[in-house]
């Protein structure tokens, strides 16, 4: 009975439960949107480190160009090992 008859009571559990309502939608949303937004950033950022390191790399376009695979050099492997590492180097 005490709560019926407290209208502050009720102003304030009813604010109370509105504000977190709204806080936990907020933070679900954000927290989706930040997430896609870094992932979307380093596959750009990723896509951008690989064309301006094989930019120069007259070996590399001949590898993607040829008809049949060919044996990969030391200096092309490497390269290819390095690009692997880059998402377990920024750490």
């Amino acid at each position: 009975m005490r709560l019926r008859g407290n209208i502050i009571l009720q102003y304030t559990i009813t604010t109370v439960t509105i504000v977190l309502a709204i806080t936990i939608a907020l933070g679900f949303t954000l927290t989706r949107r930040i997430a896609a937004y870094q992932i979307n950033s380093h596959i750009r950022l990723y896509q951008e480190v690989v064309r301006l390191t094989v930019r120069d790399d007259a070996n590399v376009y001949a590898l993607f160009e040829a008809d049949s695979p060919g044996s990969v050099t030391p200096q092309l492997e490497n390269l290819f090992r390095e690009f692997l590492s880059l998402a377990t180097s920024s750490g």
